[in-house]
């Protein structure tokens, strides 16, 4: 009988990884002039930021309500905190962060040259900051952030679908002013034009998990999606709380590895209060199993050990014993499908693997006459 080895690594990551926390901030434009509402947010951020071990802050859009020089100049002062106590942020641009489609604004204020010289800050769409996308670390993984503007472009979501196949081995979040809305008579959220452009074109990436947006307003204030397409379930979810005033409330994504699970909570720092409802306060679950660059993996009923290394890789993957094995052991690749995209056999000491497959999420089995081996690949 075939005996299933579970690796030590897909085990013990999750137990020993730190807990981490995203903030979400939705559409301030209402309260941008309240200085009080809108500094809140930003002290509770860096005040906590050790104790809740926040790594990235992003800003859902509509930063400004009138799109005026006064109230970027209140954005930067404040958001000017996240960059003195080192805290990677940044802002999709809504439609009140521009004129006339115009956002000469929201670039003169949180432009390319803020960004450019910060460490996390990955790069750009065109000539301006409309589209961008920042890295983040936490816990041993590696996180790719995406801001789109509001009422994203064809081109631009193209440019996103080609920064997630350059980042397959990243896990990755995409925040867009709008995406998701509330929708009453089936009490969940749907995409809206923009969202589903956004969906159809990116779904095929495994690493694409979550997806934010604010901007609706209605008889509630939050929605949430999860979508499954070949096996990978993506999470879009929508908040907004520009009409409660005075409010200030704010998104808290904790991130907790030994539960795979994301706690998602509505707060705010002024009012001192969270939203418990069933819209504003859930559980993913979210598989925050990570594989290494290498793995050595020991067989249970021998000494036999197997490395299989490099992992994340490009093309080809190589399969190390530390012995000449005794008996043939079958390798089969399969896709996030389910599909066996190789089956080979092998009795050598060193096995290398062509793998010309398109970037993402795959599945590595080793079979012997006792036992079976899986591993995750990632393919960048």
């Amino acid at each position: 009988m075939k005996k299933s080895i579970f690796l030590p690594l897909l085990i013990a990551v999750n137990l020993s990884a730190q807990d981490f926390t995203v903030v979400g901030l939705p559409d301030t434009q209402n309260f941008i002039d309240d200085s009080a509402v809108f500094y809140s947010q930003v002290r509770w951020i860096v005040n906590n930021k050790a104790g809740s071990n926040i790594v990235f802050v992003s800003h859902y859009g509509d930063v400004t309500n009138e799109n005026t020089d006064a109230e970027w100049l209140r954005a930067d002062a404040a958001y000017s905190m996240f960059e003195d106590a080192d805290i990677p942020f940044s802002v999709a641009a809504g439609n009140h962060d521009m004129t006339d489609n115009d956002y000469t604004r929201y670039n003169n204020y949180f432009g390319i040259s803020r960004f450019e010289d910060q460490a996390y800050y990955g790069g750009h769409y065109g000539s301006d900051n409309n589209y961008n996308y920042e890295f983040f670390q936490a816990s041993g993984m590696d996180f790719i952030i995406l801001h789109l503007r509001y009422e994203p472009e064809t081109d631009a979501i193209k440019w996103a679908d080609s920064i997630l196949v350059s980042n397959a081995d990243k896990r990755a979040i995409l925040t867009c002013h709008n995406l998701v809305y509330y929708d009453a008579p089936t009490d969940t959220g749907l995409f809206d034009t923009w969202g589903q452009a956004v969906y159809d074109e990116l779904k095929d990436h495994p690493n694409l998990f979550l997806m934010l947006n604010g901007h609706y307003c209605g008889s509630a204030n939050a929605a949430r999606r999860s979508d499954t397409y070949n096996g990978n379930t993506m999470h879009t979810l929508f908040s907004n709380y520009q009409t409660v005033i005075p409010g200030g409330y704010m998104r808290l994504m904790q991130f907790v590895p030994g539960d795979d699970s994301i706690y998602v909570t509505t707060y705010s720092p002024f009012l001192d209060t969270s939203l418990t409802d069933s819209k504003n306060q859930f559980t993913i679950y979210y598989d925050m199993d990570e594989p290494s660059g290498s793995s050595r993996i020991v067989h249970e009923n021998s000494d036999l050990a197997i490395a299989v290394y490099p992992n994340p890789l490009k093309n080809n993957l190589n399969l190390e014993f530390d012995k000449m094995p005794d008996s043939f052991w079958n390798i089969e690749i399969v896709d996030n499908y389910g599909r066996i995209l190789y089956h080979g056999q092998t009795r050598s000491q060193h096995t290398t693997l062509e793998l010309n497959y398109r970037p993402g999420i795959y599945h590595l089995l080793l079979t012997s006459e006792s036992c079976i081996i899986k591993r995750k690949l990632i393919i960048r």
